[in-house]
């Protein structure tokens, strides 16, 4: 709190309004306060920073592909993992084949950590496939729904 009140002296902020947004946050689990005051990120806080940085990447021509065969007694992170992957921006191309056009591979990893589902997920680039068209088509499709 005393770092967040130094920092923000400057942004005319009172001590009251910093602990408010600080209550707010912890209440929406967005970080936890440790020991003499600490603040930490959670995984929902991080997940949610990783979201918008996708959004704003922009696509290269390349397609990135994400394969992944999660176990049923891991269907909580699985389906974490799911929404995660298309919140960043991949479409489903067939059950457990996804792909998108924005260079978000290394959000992609971050994301299986913190679900615990590192070992069960591959992510492939490629410049082009035999079946572009259709990649094409699941890519464009899918925004148009999201608009």
């Amino acid at each position: 709190r005393e770092y967040f009140e130094e920092n923000m002296s400057g942004l005319e902020v009172s001590s009251r309004q910093v602990n408010q947004m600080l209550y707010d946050l912890k209440r929406r689990k967005y970080i936890e306060i440790g020991e003499g005051d600490s603040v930490k990120l959670t995984n929902k806080a991080k997940i949610k920073i990783i979201d918008q940085i996708c959004e704003a990447r922009k696509t290269d021509g390349k397609y990135r592909l994400v394969s992944f065969d999660i176990p049923e007694s891991k269907r909580e992170n699985r389906n974490n993992f799911r929404r995660a992957i298309k919140r960043m921006g991949f479409r489903q191309v067939q059950k457990s084949l996804w792909v998108t056009d924005r260079n978000v591979g290394e959000y992609v990893d971050v994301v299986a950590k913190e679900y615990k589902v590192n070992d069960y997920v591959a992510y492939f680039v490629a410049d082009r496939s035999n079946i572009d068209k259709y990649l094409q088509k699941v890519i464009r499709l899918n925004s148009d729904k999201i608009r």
